[in-house]
């Protein structure tokens, strides 16, 4: 079971609203998922379960939740990413705005903001707004 509480900007508690809790709360989507981690970012939430499948939630401007989403807002419930179901996910880390994955055979996904070249390639944008993690 996963509950959450505290403040709740941007839904970064995964309830489905932005209403600060002040005492614990189930989290119906990640209840049975056997969530091992939870990983935060300024304003959004990645968690992994034991068999590397990794969900995101929370605000949504610059591609840091890594799922298909089609506009700029909050996106306030958890949803699995479904892109790394078959990547076998080791490790993942949030900055700021963005995420990184590292795989079992070494590859390195990366997705979010990019002004700084936080992700780690070449081109220095906001190169994965609305589009799916990418390897690098």
């Amino acid at each position: 079971m996963v509950y959450g509480l505290g403040d709740n900007s941007y839904g970064c508690l995964g309830l489905g609203h932005n209403k600060s809790i002040q005492s614990p709360q189930l989290i119906p989507q990640l209840c049975h998922q056997k969530i091992q981690t939870f990983i935060t970012g300024y304003d959004f939430v990645l968690a992994m379960n034991s068999v590397n499948h990794i969900h995101s939630w929370g605000r949504y401007v610059w591609g840091q939740l890594g799922r298909d989403v089609t506009q700029e807002k909050v996106y306030s419930k958890p949803e699995r990413i479904s892109f790394f179901d078959d990547k076998d996910v080791q490790q993942i880390s949030c900055g700021g705005h963005h995420s990184l994955a590292l795989t079992s055979n070494g590859q390195v996904y990366g997705w979010g903001c990019n002004e700084y070249g936080e992700i780690g390639c070449e081109d220095q944008r906001n190169i994965l707004t609305k589009k799916k993690p990418k390897v690098y």
